[in-house]
C-alpha cells in the first residue's frame, strides 16, 4: 500500500474517534469524557479530566468498579483491578474503586487512551 492510502486511513480513524466522542464541561478544571469505546455490559466509557495547577488527573470516578460491583463487596475484584491498574502504570484507590493517573499535559491523551483500554480489561473481570 502506498503512503497515501496510509494517510488516508489514519485520517479516518482520527475523524471517527473525533465524531464518536462528547467532550463535556463539568467545571472550570474539570471534563467529562465519553468515549468511543464500549466497555463488557456494552456501555460507554467515561474518563474524567482534573486539571490542577500543570498537572492533570485522569480517572474512571469510580465508574468502573460501581458498574460491575455496586455493593462493593467483590474483595478479589478489587485486589485483582488493582493488580491489573497498577501493572498498567494507573494508582487505584482502594477504598474509593477509582482507577487514575497524574500527567502532565503532552499525555493527557495517550493516558485517556490507555485508561479506556484499562477500563475494557478490568470490566471482563467483573
Amino acid at each position: 500500500m502506498s503512503k497515501e492510502i496510509e494517510q488516508i486511513i489514519k485520517d479516518q480513524i482520527g475523524n471517527w474517534v473525533v465524531n464518536h466522542t462528547q467532550v463535556c464541561f463539568i467545571s472550570d478544571d474539570t471534563l467529562e469524557i465519553a468515549t468511543s469505546e464500549k466497555d463488557s455490559l456494552g456501555e460507554t466509557i467515561y474518563c474524567f479530566i482534573q486539571k490542577s495547577n500543570d498537572v492533570y488527573r485522569i480517572g474512571d470516578d469510580s465508574r468502573t468498579l460501581f458498574k460491575i460491583d455496586p455493593s462493593a463487596s467483590d474483595e478479589e475484584l478489587y485486589a485483582m483491578t488493582e493488580e491489573v491498574a497498577k501493572a498498567a502504570g494507573f494508582d487505584f484507590d482502594y477504598n474509593t474503586g477509582e482507577i487514575w493517573k497524574e500527567v502532565s499535559r503532552a499525555n493527557v491523551i495517550a493516558t485517556i487512551m490507555k485508561l479506556t483500554q484499562l477500563v475494557v480489561a478490568v470490566s471482563y473481570l467483573g
